[in-house]
């Protein structure tokens, strides 16, 4: 029988280490996902390369030329939509190159500044004016009712509400301002009549000059940025054409890019590449949920598990109830396997580069008779992972037969990088089964209760 003080220190020193293993699980999944974005970085530079090899210039011929290869008749609409944009550019320029607010920019908009400057004492002592006005209280409820306008009719008690508001305006507005001192309710409106009639004449003029300062503004920001506009709107019939020449690509079935990639290695080269990157960041995401994620997670409840239970035994141990463990028990939380977990973390660790690290992209191909995984990774252990379980799962440890449909045209393509992938396939087999025997041995159990 272990004592009480025994059965603590050993668990709180299991709750460090599981808790240290689960922050280095935690570092490994951010190595993974930074590596993740890595690739899909290049695999994105690798599209817009292709459409670099693809598409080197935009002209009639050339372009033809690619819809044909290509099959795709989405090429020249495009180029055509830019076209006219760049030529309506072109012509809106000319356009406004003869506008005075072109041509005469600075000097228009003096003047303007000019009258604006010539008003705004008139303006600025209008706006304090309508302010001591539109502050008051009583002139807001007699605006509210309409005692200002011509149609108003008030009923009985609505005019004597109103005639108290009347009273009340006049003194607010002597107080306010001694030059606003009325001897009857008729001078009141009187005045304000006239205040609204003058004070809107200038602030109209005052809107009429400022919105035409803005419109002469505009104008010549228009045509400043219409200078650029041609070779900003061919960058963007580039990037147009990249883009739907990776959508139909992307679309295309493995046999057309067999086929397109004919008596072209570049081109194949390009397709290995990035159907190589596409899958690298698949992995590499993959194995950040099920080798780690879910390692983390599993982590998390024995921690949880483990608190839940020494919180329990405390209570019971300050209770005088708690009297100790069994020595299995205690044997059990002491054996934290720290070799077993260094090893695991070094694997995960040696996975992760070898993905990463990962460029022999000649040794694939973009048909489903090599895997992948089995070149980036010297044939470790995937079954984790879909794509890798169903490959093996349908070929076995040797992989696809000597006459499959897509081994058949890598072959007819001739090309050398397609005879590296098959002898890496055939290499691989054996390291494939030698793995697997040693991680065999390296399971991922976590029990720390």
């Amino acid at each position: 029988m272990a004592g009480p003080d025994q059965y603590f220190q050993a668990a709180r020193e299991r709750l460090a280490f599981l808790e240290a293993q689960r922050q280095t699980l935690q570092d490994a999944r951010a190595s993974y996902e930074r590596d993740a974005a890595r690739a899909e970085e290049l695999l994105e530079r690798s599209w817009r390369e292709l459409a670099g090899y693809l598409l080197p210039e935009v002209h009639d011929a050339l372009l033809v030329d690619l819809e044909a290869r290509l099959s795709y008749p989405g090429l020249r609409p495009i180029r055509d939509e830019y076209a006219d944009r760049i030529t309506q550019a072109r012509a809106r320029r000319l356009e406004l190159a003869q506008r005075e607010e072109v041509l005469h920019t600075d000097i228009l908009v003096a003047g303007v500044d000019d009258q604006l400057a010539e008003i705004a004492p008139s303006a600025e002592a209008f706006r304090r004016e309508l302010d001591v006005w539109t502050c008051s209280r009583w002139f807001q409820v007699l605006e509210a009712a309409g005692w200002f306008r011509p149609d108003y009719a008030p009923g009985f008690f609505a005019r004597i509400r109103d005639w108290r508001a009347v009273s009340l305006l006049l003194d607010d507005l002597e107080e306010r301002d001694p030059d606003l001192a009325f001897d009857d309710p008729e001078a009141l409106k009187g005045h304000y009549h006239r205040l609204q009639a003058d004070s809107g004449a200038v602030f109209d003029l005052e809107a009429r000059l400022t919105a035409r300062r803005a419109e002469i503004e505009a104008l010549a920001r228009e045509h400043e940025a219409l200078t650029e506009a041609p070779a900003n709107l061919r960058q963007q019939m580039y990037v147009a054409l990249a883009a739907a020449l990776r959508d139909h690509l992307e679309a295309c079935p493995v046999e057309l890019r067999f086929e397109l990639a004919h008596d072209d290695p570049h081109l194949l080269t390009f397709f290995k590449k990035i159907s190589g990157l596409d899958k690298k960041t698949t992995y590499l995401r993959e194995l950040s949920i099920t080798r780690i994620g879910r390692r983390i997670d599993e982590l998390t409840r024995q921690l949880n598990k483990l608190q839940r239970k020494l919180q329990k035994r405390s209570v019971k141990h300050m209770r005088g109830r708690f009297y100790g463990v069994s020595q299995a028990e205690l044997d059990g939380l002491r054996d934290l396997k720290a070799d077993k977990w260094a090893r695991r973390h070094l694997k995960l660790d040696k996975l992760r580069r070898r993905l990463a690290e990962f460029d022999r992209w000649e040794s694939g191909s973009i048909g489903d008779h090599v895997l992948w995984w089995d070149l980036m990774t010297r044939g470790a252990p995937g079954d984790d992972l879909y794509e890798v379980r169903a490959f093996h799962d349908r070929w076995g440890p040797s992989g696809p037969p000597e006459d499959h449909p897509h081994a058949k045209r890598a072959a007819t393509l001739g090309r050398a990088c397609d005879d590296l992938s098959s002898q890496a396939a055939a290499a691989l087999a054996q390291d494939m089964l030698a793995q697997s025997e040693a991680d065999a041995q390296d399971d991922w159990g976590l029990d720390a209760s």
